[in-house]
């Protein structure tokens, strides 16, 4: 739960949260008859000084249970533990979680939230320009990122508001073609 939680939280809402404090053991705690990973999960979450910071991506990943590490789902565990796929899901700047029943709810949320959206815009923009994007170039991303919602909000859109803004004209000229020319070669 605690990498699915991460996951989602680090790289789908562009979310933080502190590392785990220096010397702490984070030897993930195995399943067990009566103990799958989600009831594992709610006593790291309810617990005081575990809480506050796994309170924030946990849950996240709740919806998930029923999938293993390669997407093969199951509706109980090894040890015949029930899995759940319910849970809510607090998107960072809402002031509500929402909750849902399923995985494809849980997704359908995820892929209509605005958070997301405007990551996706984030990651395709950092790819593009090969370096790490931060708090300079927010501004400009939000822009794109208005821009490409107007023109549909698709992939298109995204790629081509990025393609004519001005992150591109300002790249740092120190990349190297990826392909050398002939006279390179010989």
């Amino acid at each position: 739960m605690v990498t699915r939680g991460l996951f989602v939280l680090h790289d789908l809402l562009r979310g933080i949260v502190k590392d785990p404090p220096p010397g702490l053991d984070t030897t993930p705690i195995p399943s067990s008859p009566g103990q799958s990973q989600r009831v594992i999960s709610e006593e790291r979450v309810a617990n005081r000084s575990c809480g506050g910071c796994h309170s924030k991506f946990e849950p996240l990943a709740f919806g998930l249970e029923r999938f293993d590490g390669l997407g093969s789902y199951y509706k109980r565990d090894v040890f015949g533990n029930k899995l759940r796929q319910d849970g809510e899901i607090l998107i960072p700047g809402d002031a509500e979680p929402i909750p849902y029943k399923t995985s494809a709810e849980l997704m359908n949320l995820l892929a209509e939230s605005d958070r997301v959206k405007e990551t996706l815009t984030w990651k395709l923009a950092q790819f593009v320009l090969g370096r790490p994007l931060g708090s300079r170039d927010a501004q400009t991303i939000n822009e794109l990122h208005d821009q490409a919602m107007q023109d549909g909000g698709t992939y298109k859109s995204v790629m081509a508001a990025i393609a004519s803004s001005d992150l591109l004209r300002q790249r740092s000229g120190s990349a190297k073609p990826m392909i050398a020319s002939n006279q390179e070669k010989n």
